[in-house]
């Protein structure tokens, strides 16, 4: 039943190949794999379609080829939240597998009121915050900034310090986050800012970011 679902996705994906968006995609996006070249309103619709017939056997699937399978895997782990599927259990599976950024990101970003448990999904990010692991430690760096930035500010510079970056995407992560949180708070960011001087990439690229936020807002 698995392989059948995965195989009729495949070829849905393939009868919509974007040969142009193949080849900017694997620019933008290392440690992919391979890459068939489906933009992300298409991805979106096929999640639904999923998330619609059989959203579990799609997610059982543990044989993985296309970058497109990862996307649609966060997809619809975020999509499941109104079903009585354990959609934890799903968080942890996607968490594990996720190899480049932009599969991290959609499943972070996805999860943005569509959480069946808000507790246990925090209980989640603190462990990623923990953990060794770039992607892990990224993508509860993007929760806490997408879904719990404003509710968990008091403990954002100790969670912040408590992580032991290890690699690009986690240490831009955590400049993003801390230039979201200057848009609410700039005077916990700024102080912040100045306090991480044991990792000047983040100092660096916070900065950055306020800054192209402020462009942006001017133009």
């Amino acid at each position: 039943m698995a392989n059948q679902i995965r195989d009729e996705i495949i070829r849905q994906l393939k009868n919509h190949q974007d040969l142009p968006y193949r080849e900017f995609a694997k620019k933008l996006t290392p440690n992919t794999g391979r890459i068939i070249g489906i933009r992300i309103p298409l991805l979106r619709q096929i999640s639904k379609e999923i998330l619609l017939s059989d959203p579990e056997a799609f997610l059982e699937q543990t044989k993985h080829i296309y970058y497109e399978e990862d996307i649609l895997m966060a997809m619809v782990t975020a999509g499941i939240y109104r079903t009585d599927i354990d959609q934890m259990h799903w968080i942890r599976k996607c968490t594990s597998i996720i190899s480049n950024w932009a599969v991290c990101d959609t499943l972070a970003s996805s999860l943005n009121h569509h959480m069946q448990n808000e507790s246990a999904l925090y209980q989640f990010v603190l462990a990623c915050l923990r953990s060794s692991s770039e992607f892990e430690q990224r993508f509860g760096l993007v929760c806490l900034k997408t879904l719990f930035l404003i509710q968990h500010e008091d403990e954002i510079p100790l969670l912040l310090h408590s992580v032991h970056y290890n690699g690009y995407y986690s240490l831009m992560a955590a400049a993003w986050l801390i230039a979201e949180w200057a848009c609410t708070n700039p005077d916990a960011a700024y102080a912040l800012i100045l306090d991480f001087d044991a990792y000047p990439s983040i100092q660096k690229k916070a900065i950055q970011k306020i800054q192209d936020s402020r462009r942006d807002t001017e133009l």
